[in-house]
C-alpha cells in the first residue's frame, strides 16, 4: 500500500498534466533511498490524471477525484510504476 493524494494544475491541459506526473514518476524512481550501509530501496509511483478544458463547465471536484482515483488504480492495476490518465 501507500499513501494517496491530489495535485491541483491550474492552467495545465491534461496532456501536460500526464507529462508532469511522467516527470515526477521518473524523479522519484531515479533517487533509491540508503536504508543503512547495506541496504537501498527504489522507490516507486503510480498516479492516476484527470482533467478539464478550460472550456467545459460543471465538472465538479468530486467527479475530477473520482476519474482521478479510477485512472490510479488502473494504473496499479496495470502493474504500478506508471501515469495513467482518464
Amino acid at each position: 500500500g501507500g499513501e494517496e493524494f491530489a495535485v491541483l494544475l491550474p492552467g495545465t491541459s491534461p496532456e501536460e498534466a500526464v507529462l508532469v506526473a511522467e516527470r515526477i514518476r521518473k524523479e522519484i524512481a531515479a533517487r533509491p533511498i540508503a536504508v543503512d550501509r547495506t541496504v537501498t530501496v527504489t522507490l516507486t509511483a503510480s498516479f492516476g490524471v484527470a482533467g478539464r478544458e478550460k472550456t467545459t463547465f460543471g465538472t465538479s471536484l468530486e467527479s475530477l477525484l473520482r476519474a482521478a482515483d479510477a485512472a490510479l488504480y488502473r494504473a496499479k492495476n496495470g502493474g504500478r510504476n506508471r501515469v495513467t490518465r482518464s
